[in-house]
């Protein structure tokens, strides 16, 4: 019976590691899984169980089963809490990183890795530099680059102390790759360089160490190294290229997206040293050729297109191509609308021309240097008028707020005067007595107006909070619910979203459109004011329609001017409310308008969008 027991349990170890072997290998477990389930009962060892029990997790997570793999990993992390096993804890952990990370929940990646760092890994230090690593790339994930390549640092440093330690090029490679997406170029050369010394020295893969040398051939042509750019080239590119761990269309990608750039770089600089050289071991036109070839075929996406067009244009104009010009031209106007950077398409929108293609390069070259010429008088001009506009709101903010005391004083000493008179005044001075106070009330609230006004905008980011529409109308309602009795109003309410925005803001828009609404009713029918909402696009749309007198047609732009007021001897108002309403959506990138009295013939319709994120 032992023998049987020690046959099964050898058995088991066996096909635990073929299993494991077959999971790093990307190869199917099913089998495995299965025949490891028939012999599980037999096995007594608790360390086998949960290597078993963490293939399992393995398993479901691979097939997209992620509910049954987190159900199971958690049940494993009971277990592995206690054994006195670092490796397996870690490789648990590792484990819920990589199914949280499925589903985007970073942060309890974070909390279940964090508490892992203090913990003395004495003779394991290469499971902390997995730790330390795991944690940089989720940082990475929820793009807060200086902890990520805070972490990144650590476990390259402690990568360092471990001579033998298999994965220090992949580290590096990882650190550098960061530092260069955030245009840090010269500080992830010397990292780039470190790698691909260490991959060299312990016969890691050919894979990544062309990678990082197609890398270093890129940062060195932006810095103007061209004879490093040439040493690269032979020493590792012309002989890594034929490879068989990368394959078409992979190498395509990879050449397209490198030697258009370093091209593009030789073009720019041919005086420099080298230049002529490097342009000599390029056959550019047989690499974009093959590049294109691919793209056309679907193997390349769009967005991959549109980082490239740049380098691919400007290789283009520099060389004299007109046909490859017109052609990426017209590959970049159908990827215009991609959601890449914003950047990527001002920088194509700057290399590509809207006119003759066919036209002399010098035709070329003057449009360009007067578009040049035009785009800085634009941004100079746009810079004064942003200047002179934040003068004037300045301007405006000190004198309205100045302005508040001297009227207090006259508001103040014409009281005083009536009480000083007691009674012998006569009805025309008391006329005079309110005329001065009217006035003085109604220059306040125009100033107080006035000051919100030339505020709006002065919000933060961390103002912003995710709320319930419906509660802020609710307490809009409840402040007016005098008024709303007074008018005979109702008000009827459809199904609002819940947004992130600032939540004064909204309330302030709000409130100016349904107090417009009790102000400007009907004076025949029962005033009702409708508040409707529906999404359009990336946009939210609400609107607050009313049966009230409306808007004339040739008014309703004027309505958004400052002090604009229609009928301003019968009804009350500062003709300011609506002005805040259009700077406070303006500002947000959004828009309001009144509907036409072909969509709204009866009353007024306020309309207005803002961003949904």
């Amino acid at each position: 019976m032992d023998d049987l027991k020690l046959n099964v349990g050898d058995q088991f170890v066996a096909l635990l590691e073929e299993a494991n072997q077959a999971y790093k290998q990307n190869e199917e477990l099913t089998a495995y899984i299965q025949e490891l389930g028939a012999l599980e009962k037999d096995i007594k060892d608790v360390k086998l169980h949960t290597q078993y029990q963490l293939l399992r997790v393995k398993w479901h997570r691979k097939n997209n089963r992620l509910e049954e793999a987190e159900r199971e990993a958690r049940a494993l992390k009971r277990i592995t809490d206690e054994l006195d096993d670092l490796e397996i804890k870690l490789e648990t952990v590792f484990e819920f990183r990589e199914i949280f990370d499925a589903k985007s929940r970073y942060d309890e990646s974070l909390s279940m890795m964090l508490p892992y760092l203090d913990i003395d890994y004495k003779d394991r230090r290469d499971l902390k530099v997995q730790l330390l690593n795991s944690i940089a790339l989720i940082y990475s994930f929820v793009r807060d680059n200086d902890k990520s390549i805070h972490f990144m640092r650590l476990s390259a440093d402690l990568a360092r102390e471990l001579p033998d330690y298999k994965e220090m090029d992949r580290i590096l490679n990882n650190l550098a790759g960061t530092l260069w997406n955030l245009k840090k170029s010269p500080e992830a050369l010397p990292i780039f360089l470190e790698a691909i010394k260490h991959s060299e020295t312990h016969g890691k893969s050919e894979r990544m160490r062309l990678y990082m040398a197609m890398n270093v051939m890129y940062i060195n042509s932006d810095l103007g190294d061209f004879d490093e750019c040439i040493r690269f080239h032979d020493e590792y590119y012309s002989t890594l290229v034929h490879t068989k761990e990368i394959r078409e269309p992979e190498l395509s990608e990879l050449q397209g997206h490198v030697f258009s750039h370093v091209y593009v770089r030789c073009l720019e600089n041919p005086n420099l040293t080298g230049s002529q050289a490097l342009m000599d071991r390029i056959d550019i036109d047989e690499i974009l050729g093959r590049f294109e070839h691919y793209y056309l075929k679907g193997d390349f996406s769009d967005g991959y297109m549109l980082r490239m067009l740049p380098d691919l244009i400007q290789y283009a104009y520099l060389s004299k191509n007109i046909e490859a010009l017109k052609r990426y031209y017209d590959w970049s106007t159908a990827t215009h609308q991609s959601h890449f950077e914003r950047d990527k398409i001002k920088a194509i929108n700057e290399l590509t021309l809207k006119y003759e293609l066919s036209e002399k390069e010098k035709t070329i070259q003057m449009e360009l240097e007067r578009k040049k010429e035009l785009e800085q008088i634009v941004a100079e001009r746009t810079e004064e008028l942003q200047h002179k506009n934040k003068l004037l709101e300045q301007f405006a903010f000190i004198v309205a707020h100045d302005l508040k005391e001297p009227l207090r004083n006259i508001n103040s000493f014409s009281q005083l005067l009536g009480r000083t008179l007691k009674g012998g005044e006569s009805q025309q001075q008391t006329d005079y007595l309110g005329f001065i106070q009217k006035g003085a009330n109604k220059i306040n609230e125009l100033l107080s107006d006035l000051l919100r006004f030339v505020t709006v905008g002065a919000s933060k980011e961390t103002d912003y909070e995710h709320f319930e529409v419906t509660e802020v109308l609710q307490g809009i309602v409840e402040d007016y619910q005098s008024e709303i009795e007074r008018a005979g109003a109702t008000l009827e309410i459809g199904e609002m979203p819940k947004i992130f925005f600032y939540k004064n803001y909204m309330q302030s828009i709000l409130q100016n459109l349904i107090s417009n609404a009790l102000k400007y009713r009907s004076k025949t029918e029962d005033c009702k004011i409708k508040i409707n909402y529906q999404q359009e696009g990336e946009m939210h749309l609400f609107q607050v329609c009313d049966n009230g007198i409306g808007i004339a047609e040739e008014y309703k732009e004027k309505v958004f001017q400052v002090f604009q007021r229609i009928n301003k001897h019968e009804y009350e108002g500062t003709g300011i409310g609506l002005a805040i309403c259009q700077k406070i959506i303006n500002s947000h990138g959004g828009k309001i308008w009144v509907a036409s009295k072909k969509e709204y013939p009866n009353g007024t319709c306020f309309c207005f969008m803002l961003p949904t994120s």
